[in-house]
């Protein structure tokens, strides 16, 4: 094929290019594996069954819209519940603020998507691999049970089930090492626009990594794009991926955003939680003020439908007066709440008042206040921390380590030599 320039898209238009991908991807997924697509008036997302998640595919809401589209959504997954749901986005986000409604419905803040782009029209590639090795495109081979390669398992995005009901929009690239799967990638078109086609799943097996198979891979992907005159071939990247995209060539677009339901903690969500969520999000006093009189009294003692607790939200949301409020209803502040707020005098007096503090464990991860100096890289707060005898072998849920351990890993040698010192 001639390397003829050809009319390059902007960044915006890659960006919505890519998003209609995914949206057209996830639609037919679902119905592929016996679930719909289901359509509010502005915003639309899938429904599987219970055990798989759904997905909400790049709504672009309104202030007058916001709450009653999220509120369908919401009321839709109560009848008919996801084992989990992700909300994707493009930025700029619309609203803004769309976060705040979110979170108030019961979800958490998510990852960043990292949306990149190789042109196909332009480039040349080669998929050569050394004597043993090969990359095939099969549709029909089953990839499930190839131990230790990433997404060989069906999933709610991209099934093995959609490849072989459509194999004229999804397609699995195989790679090989003589007779065994080593990794693979599968491409989906897009109906329209047809100037991109979505690469996912992409991955090789641990021990056949830094041999060219991930390069020969994405070559394919491109040949095959090139071949059906798609100037584009997209990609989610994260960041283990992104620097072999970057060497085979693909160019960063920009990024989206995600918030996603993980508990079913919404299903016995109180409107008035909505309301006051809302209330602490924006600031309005005024109407929390209305609203306490109807608010349980054990709410506020409680952490919010998405686990955050009150406070640490209004602290997210950047409403100090809110923080305020709350503190004078009844919800508790921590010494990381008055750390976060530049309440240094009421962190001391909440430490010096209540020696088990010091040791308080935050977020789901169940860190302490050294575990969120180490991952910050806030010196000053874990200088602070250890004036007042914190427990330096406590480990927290996610990675089982401890505060040095977290420091050393970060690569904060202040704090790491600090640590040391203190044990």
């Amino acid at each position: 094929m001639s390397n003829a320039r050809h009319d390059t898209l902007t960044a915006n238009e890659l960006e919505q290019a890519i998003a209609e991908n995914h949206r057209q991807l996830f639609s037919l997924n679902a119905i592929s594996l016996g679930g719909r697509a289901v359509r509010g008036n502005d915003i639309e997302w899938t429904y599987i069954n219970d055990k798989e998640a759904s997905a909400v595919m790049f709504p672009s809401l309104t202030e007058e819209n916001v709450r009653q589209e999220l509120n369908f959504l919401m009321e839709s997954y109560r009848q008919y519940t996801p084992a989990s749901a992700g909300y994707w986005s493009l930025l700029p986000k619309k609203p803004a603020n769309i976060g705040l409604y979110l979170l108030a419905r019961g979800w958490q803040t998510g990852w960043q998507p990292c949306w990149m782009a190789l042109d196909t029209l332009t480039d040349q590639f080669d998929n050569t691999l050394p004597e043993g090795y090969r990359i095939t495109e099969e549709n029909d081979v089953d990839a499930s049970m190839v131990k230790d390669l990433p997404y060989a398992e069906d999933n709610a995005y991209f099934s093995s089930t959609l490849i072989k009901q459509y194999p004229g929009k999804a397609r699995r690239i195989v790679a090989w090492h003589n007779e065994t799967i080593i990794g693979q990638c599968c491409l989906f078109f897009s109906e329209a626009p047809a100037n991109v086609v979505g690469l996912y799943n992409m991955g090789v097996i641990p021990q056949q990594r830094k041999k060219g198979i991930g390069k020969a891979l994405l070559h394919t992907a491109a040949l095959v794009a090139q071949k059906k005159g798609i100037p584009y071939v997209t990609l989610n990247a994260n960041h283990i991926g992104r620097p072999l995209y970057q060497k085979v060539g693909f160019k960063l677009i920009g990024y989206g955003t995600t918030w996603w339901l993980m508990n079913k903690n919404y299903l016995r969500q109180l409107p008035v939680e909505i309301q006051l969520a809302e209330a602490i999000g924006l600031g309005n006093i005024n109407a929390l003020d209305q609203l306490i009189p109807s608010v349980p009294k054990e709410i506020l003692a409680q952490s919010m439908c998405n686990d955050m607790r009150w406070i640490e939200f209004a602290i997210y949301q950047g409403q100090e007066a809110s923080v305020t409020w709350l503190m004078n209803n009844g919800a508790a502040l921590t010494a990381l709440d008055a750390w976060v707020l530049g309440w240094k005098e009421k962190a001391t007096t909440l430490l010096r008042n209540d020696p088990e503090e010091i040791n308080r464990r935050y977020f789901d991860w169940r860190g302490t206040l050294l575990h969120v100096a180490a991952e910050k890289n806030d010196l000053a707060l874990l200088q602070f921390a250890l004036q007042y005898n914190p427990d330096l072998t406590i480990k927290d849920h996610h990675h089982n380590g401890t505060p040095l351990d977290w420091a050393v890993f970060f690569k904060r040698d202040e704090m790491v030599r600090l640590l040391e010192q203190a044990e």
